[in-house]
């Protein structure tokens, strides 16, 4: 596209805008598969457009405008293919399932030969893990529309089907279809508030606490391995699309002591 026409089609169409902490690198390899989904997907999900913020002094934020017309068009195929086939989401997710597993065993071949890798294997392990992150990604468009199909089309149907109106389909709808499990994000906070909750308990330890007496902290028998089991668990908590944060103990007594 020319400058001309992104501006008139910027102008003429409705987005999703969406930013996160992101670095250029990852968000390349993203909406590069993006723009190339329709290989797996047959919907055109292109153009999606990117941009830095420049608005604050290492502000590291990163934009993804989506004409809102590509994810309408990406979950009606998805919904219409369902309806179709019951299996063909079964197909997708197993598909996609099969590509994370690719590409663990590419990380680990690296792990693996890492000391004794020379630059033309770096490039061919490069080269291979980049290629099936791609194919990895082109399914991540399907979720961009974010369940707004649920409220713009299946609970209506819903509400007609079973003679309701949309208030009362809407309340059922959401009833049937939460999940059982715990989603990881709520597994997390409670297992957070379970290490407070033994520092509460304990006078000693919240003297501990108030001194930042992390060594004496650590010593405690039940403290020490709940917080292991929170760093084994959780351990991308604090990681995003920029860089990463190792967690530590440190780290969570010092989130914990903010907390209480």
């Amino acid at each position: 596209m020319t400058k001309n026409q992104i501006e008139k089609f910027l102008k003429e169409n409705e987005f999703d805008i969406q930013s996160a902490n992101a670095a250029l690198t990852l968000c390349f390899l993203v909406f590069n598969a993006y723009k190339n989904s329709r290989k797996v997907t047959g919907v055109n999900f292109s153009p999606i457009f990117s941009c830095n913020s420049y608005i604050r002094k290492q502000d590291n934020s990163f934009y993804q405008i989506t004409p809102k017309d590509s994810m309408v068009n990406m979950a009606d195929k998805l919904y219409a293919d369902y309806l179709r086939d019951k299996k063909s989401l079964d197909a997708v997710i197993k598909k996609h399932l099969q590509l994370t597993e690719e590409i663990k065993e590419i990380w680990q071949e690296y792990e693996k030969n890492k000391n004794q890798s020379i630059n033309q294997r770096l490039l061919e392990f490069f080269n291979k893990f980049i290629k099936t992150s791609e194919e990895w990604w082109y399914y991540g468009v399907m979720m961009e529309d974010k369940g707004e199909i649920i409220v713009r089309k299946i609970i209506p149907e819903f509400a007609e089907r079973h003679k309701l109106d949309i208030g009362k389909a809407s309340e059922i709808f959401n009833v049937l279809s939460h999940p059982r499990e715990k989603s990881i994000f709520n597994a997390e906070r409670k297992d957070f508030l379970d290490i407070c909750l033994i520092i509460l308990a304990d006078k000693r330890l919240l003297k501990f606490l108030s001194q930042n007496n992390h060594a004496g902290l650590l010593k405690n028998s039940k403290l020490k391995p709940k917080i292991n089991h929170y760093i084994h668990g959780y351990f991308w908590i604090k990681t995003d699309y920029s860089h990463a944060e190792i967690i530590t103990p440190e780290l969570i007594l010092n989130s914990i002591k903010k907390e209480i």
